[in-house]
């Protein structure tokens, strides 16, 4: 559920259908967590730091649409919306840095943030 949730606050935020474009697409989101699940696995044709290598990669690509898909959605709902939630966005926003990769963390934020966006009346296409 966690892809369709990705694809869902990236599709609102940039009112757009499925695409590659902006990340709108949940097989994005599913390829970062493949990657998480082959971190665990032994494999004799590829060694752990090509594991460990892929999934950042993957998730960095995740994080990145995330943190344009947040950006973009704070700058349309900001003349609307109260200063507390527009703290608590920028809060998640600031969370996302170059060396954050906790998907349970990302997972949390893209449930919140997609949840305030729909609340204020972004839509999908």
């Amino acid at each position: 559920m966690e892809a369709m949730e990705y694809e869902y606050l990236v599709r609102r935020v940039f009112h757009t259908a499925r695409t590659t474009a902006n990340g709108a697409e949940a097989d994005i989101y599913r390829k970062m967590e493949r990657a998480q699940r082959d971190l665990k696995t032994q494999s004799m044709f590829r060694t752990q730091e090509d594991r460990e290598y892929e999934f950042q990669q993957s998730f960095a690509t995740v994080r990145f649409h995330v943190v344009n898909a947040m950006k973009e959605g704070l700058m349309q709902i900001r003349s609307r919306a109260d200063n507390e939630i527009i703290a608590n966005l920028e809060s998640m926003q600031n969370q996302l840095t170059y060396d954050f990769y906790d998907k349970a963390a990302l997972d949390e934020i893209v449930r919140n943030a997609g949840a305030y966006f729909h609340e204020f009346g972004l839509v999908m296409i």
